[in-house]
């Protein structure tokens, strides 16, 4: 799995750090790659909300018991993909974002993500199909998932102050 979110996430990470942005009234950074011929093509990710994880790693042990191994017996478990429902560009997410603060569009400032974080990719998702097709599905809509956690975020401000 990757790009979880939820309740009680560190300060550092995205949905923070952008909630905290737009209440200051700064500048939202977004990874972003330049596009040849000019302007930016926002990073995406697939996030997923940590009640989804867990349902998802509850299916797997409920439905599939132990771990399968693969074909060829190798002393390794069978992998699985768990991701979010859809993919989001982040500059879409950062709008979600102020949106469920109740807040108009926040100014975003596009940045160079190879410049701002060496390594980092401007794309980060999984091929989920396999769990799709054993018959998971995320319990909590991402647009549920966010607005819970911007909510909560909101109703405990201490966890903003870093």
């Amino acid at each position: 799995c990757m790009n979880l979110i939820g309740e009680l996430q560190d300060a550092e990470k995205f949905i923070p750090l952008t909630m905290r942005r737009i209440a200051r009234g700064v500048p939202v950074p977004i990874h972003a790659g330049r596009l040849p011929g000019g302007g930016w093509q926002p990073g995406s990710r697939m996030y997923l909300h940590a009640r989804n994880l867990a349902d998802a790693v509850l299916f797997l042990l409920l439905e599939r018991g132990a771990p399968a191994t693969y074909a060829d017996g190798a002393d390794r478990p069978d992998r699985w993909h768990i991701v979010g429902e859809r993919e989001v560009f982040n500059d879409e997410m950062a709008l979600m974002i102020g949106a469920f603060m109740g807040r108009e569009a926040p100014d975003m400032e596009y940045v160079d993500f190879h410049g701002s974080r060496p390594g980092h990719d401007l794309r980060y998702a999984l091929d989920g199909r396999k769990l799709a097709e054993a018959g998971w599905r995320p319990p909590f809509p991402l647009d549920e998932s966010l607005r819970r956690t911007v909510e909560w975020t909101l109703e405990h401000p201490h966890w903003l102050q870093t």
